[in-house]
């Protein structure tokens, strides 16, 4: 696969697009609202959110997802989407950037589901080394990977879970 591929071949996948395009939206807006009211947010984590979202577009959108069923471009695949966009993700601190951007009823929800139970757990630093660990090895050491190649459904489901895993571990 060659770098033109990735761009010429790339697919119209309405899901990812839309969902990409959405929060790379609200992000902006928020840094926007939250400029209007006076307070600066670093660029350099709005272009962290912005390369964050370009990696999952080239793992979702492009033409790397068009030859997902050859290994090692489904693995650089897995890559893109559950460790290089979670580190940007990690790096623009879009929940700090939500909680100062935001009305203090939804800075109040934010507040109470970090602090809840499953928060406190989800957010524990031995529940995210194993949960993504974890993810890795029962992805590429069970017959998980073969169900991928299989089931679209479940490709997708491991494209979300991969991605929830990286930034609850980055």
């Amino acid at each position: 696969m060659t770098p033109a591929e990735v761009v010429t071949q790339a697919t119209f996948d309405p899901v990812p697009t839309i969902v990409i395009a959405l929060t790379l939206g609200w992000y902006l807006w928020s840094v926007r609202r939250l400029s209007q009211r006076g307070r600066r947010w670093p660029l350099a984590r709005t272009v962290s959110f912005a390369l964050g979202e370009l990696f999952l577009a080239v793992g979702l959108i492009s033409g790397i997802d068009a030859h997902d069923e050859i290994f090692e471009i489904h693995t650089l695949q897995h890559i893109f989407i559950g460790m290089l966009a979670p580190v940007f993700f990690a790096l623009s601190a879009p929940i700090t950037l939500a909680l100062q951007a935001s009305h203090r009823r939804v800075q109040t929800a934010i507040l109470k589901v970090l602090h809840s139970p499953v928060g406190r757990v989800a957010s524990n630093p031995i529940f995210t080394w194993a949960f993504y660990g974890v993810s890795i090895f029962g992805l590429y050491f069970t017959s998980l990977y073969a169900e991928t190649l299989r089931n679209q459904t479940v490709h997708d489901l491991v494209h979300v879970h991969l991605i929830v895993a990286g930034c609850l571990f980055w």
